[in-house]
């Protein structure tokens, strides 16, 4: 196994054992995410992108409630569209990674 190997299976693991070690604490930061994004003000659709692209990049974080929280907070179109411009960054990066 080269050196690049063992980085990307000591890099997957630290991710994996952060995950589990914050997934109790998910629920309070969805609630967290939603009183942030309400009192951002014309920062918050940025904020929102950069939250929804981590959540795509660290995989046991869901995006399903960002997204609806998304729709709460900005509405349902500006959601939708502040959505599929954040999942198309973080899959490009994720993509990006893995190559």
């Amino acid at each position: 196994m080269n050196t690049l190997h063992i980085i990307k299976w000591s890099l997957l693991s630290i991710l994996i054992i952060a995950s589990i070690a914050l997934f109790p604490n998910l629920l309070n930061l969805v609630n967290a995410a939603e009183i942030l994004l309400s009192s951002a003000g014309n920062f918050g659709p940025l904020l929102y992108v950069l939250l929804m692209i981590f959540s795509i990049l660290i995989p046991p974080l869901p995006s399903s409630p960002l997204a609806i929280i998304g729709g709460m907070v900005f509405g349902p179109w500006k959601g939708m569209v502040y959505t599929l411009i954040a999942a198309t960054l973080g899959a490009f990066i994720a993509f990006s990674f893995s190559r």
